[in-house]
C-alpha cells in the first residue's frame, strides 16, 4: 500500500521520519527532546507554545483580580484547554476534562507557591 503525498501546509513544522511499515527501526532522533511536539499531527511546536503562553498570559492577567490559588487555576484552566485542543483533538471529552482538572489544579498549586 502506497502512501498518500501529504500537501505541505498539512505537514508539521518539524516532522520526525516514519520507518518503513513491518520494520523494527526506530526513525532518528525519536527520543530527541522535540520529538513528541514533532510528531503531533498540525501542530508545529511554536503554535503550541504561542498560544499557551497566549492562554496563560490572559489567565495570569485576570488572577489579579481573583488572587492567590483561585485566580491562578483560571490561567491553569486556560492553559490546560489550549493544550488539550492542540494535542489531543479527537480525545473523549471525559479524558479531556481529567487532563484539563489536574492542569487546574497543579497551576493552582504553584499560585499558592507565590507568596
Amino acid at each position: 500500500m502506497s502512501q498518500q503525498p501529504v500537501a505541505n501546509h498539512l505537514r508539521p513544522a518539524t516532522a520526525v521520519p516514519v520507518p518503513a511499515p513491518g520494520s523494527d527501526a526506530e526513525p532518528p532522533g525519536a527520543m530527541l527532546p522535540g520529538a513528541a511536539l514533532a510528531s503531533a499531527p498540525g501542530v508545529a511546536w511554536w503554535q503550541a507554545m504561542l498560544f499557551a503562553s497566549l492562554a496563560g498570559g490572559l489567565g495570569w492577567g485576570i488572577r489579579g483580580q481573583y488572587g492567590h490559588e483561585t485566580g491562578a487555576m483560571i490561567a491553569g484552566l486556560l492553559v490546560s484547554l489550549v493544550l488539550a485542543r492542540l494535542f489531543c483533538p479527537h480525545a473523549e471529552a471525559a479524558a479531556v476534562a481529567r487532563a484539563v482538572a489536574w492542569g487546574t489544579i497543579a497551576i493552582g498549586f504553584g499560585g499558592s507557591m507565590t507568596y
